[in-house]
């Protein structure tokens, strides 16, 4: 019976020693977000996608509602970047281009909008992953 005590303590003293270790460990963020850079998780990105297509010209879905899928603009607009229709455009974004920025595989990314131009017609963004910051 006396070594329970010991025990409980040994055990009360680990974990107040791992407390402040956990405690240190850096939130994963983005930079400042005054400098332009927003936390996004893959909805966000493709949310600021669909609003950069249509700062294009492009509307992505048929009266802006996703519950009437996508106008044969974005359909179009797909293909002339060899996607067979929007929603393989889709399934890019949110697959294989987001698994490739989210690095560290939390599920978030650090997003900042780009000036739109001859070059960024509105749907282009710098990216980083939020693990470096």
């Amino acid at each position: 019976m006396r070594k329970l005590p010991s025990i409980v303590l040994a055990g009360g003293l680990a974990l107040a020693i791992a407390a402040p270790v956990a405690a240190g460990v850096p939130q994963r963020n983005c930079p400042n977000e005054n400098s332009g850079w927003n936390k996004v998780d893959v909805q966000g990105w493709w949310d600021e996608s669909v609003d950069g297509f249509a700062i294009a010209g492009t509307l992505v879905y048929v009266g802006g509602d996703p519950n009437n899928g996508f106008t044969a603009a974005f359909d179009e607009f797909a293909v002339t970047f060899g996607f067979t229709d929007g929603e393989a455009l889709y399934d890019f974004i949110v697959g294989e281009q987001w698994d490739s920025l989210d690095a560290n595989g939390d599920g978030y990314v650090c997003m900042k909008a780009v000036p739109i131009n001859i070059v960024n017609p509105g749907y282009f963004f710098q990216h980083i992953d939020n693990s470096a910051h």
